[in-house]
């Protein structure tokens, strides 16, 4: 891994064990759990597609970005969220739960809360904003997954503050 690589994963990550737990608080349905959740930042130099993904990191995600984190249940992941990074801007593309962990899912507002965690963890680096793209520039949309993508996407966007702008087709929030 070459160090401009290293150093971007390592501020990456001591900005995310910052924000996790009191976030991991705010978006909790339930917090006799809280202990159970981990995080694991996902960064690749490897920036093709492969027609799979840019890695995986587990048989339950596949990557459709660069830069992701994974949430984790008891051990097990269970959600995740991909972005890439353009200059001052962070641009979300990939916001998945992972097959099977409804239940796990459940305790948690996960989509709210992997948006919020990239968000205040961007501030922190020093981005000067954060895009998400609208479900419909989605790669695995399709018209029967079309409500459930809206909402994961376009809902959890607008819930988080971001505004839709028109030119660029997608949800921005500045961060400064």
């Amino acid at each position: 891994m070459n160090p401009v690589h290293w150093i971007r994963k390592y501020r990456w990550r001591r900005a995310i064990k910052k924000e996790f737990p009191k976030l991991l608080r705010k978006y909790a349905r339930d917090d006799s759990e809280l202990r159970e959740y981990g995080l694991k930042i996902s960064f690749t130099n490897w920036r093709v597609w492969n027609g799979e993904g840019y890695r995986r990191p587990s048989p339950s995600i596949y990557w459709d970005c660069p830069f992701g984190i994974i949430l984790y249940f008891a051990d097990n992941p269970i959600a995740c969220i991909g972005f890439d990074l353009a200059c001052e801007i962070v641009i979300v593309d990939q916001i998945q739960g992972v097959r099977n962990k409804e239940n796990d899912l459940r305790k948690l507002r996960w989509e709210r809360f992997l948006v919020r965690l990239v968000t205040e963890a961007s501030r922190r680096l020093g981005y000067k904003e954060v895009r998400i793209s609208p479900a419909n520039k989605n790669r695995w949309w399709r018209i029967d997954r079309e409500q459930s993508f809206k909402l994961r996407y376009d809902v959890t966007a607008q819930r988080e503050g971001f505004k839709f702008i028109k030119d660029l087709n997608m949800y921005a929030l500045r961060l400064s």
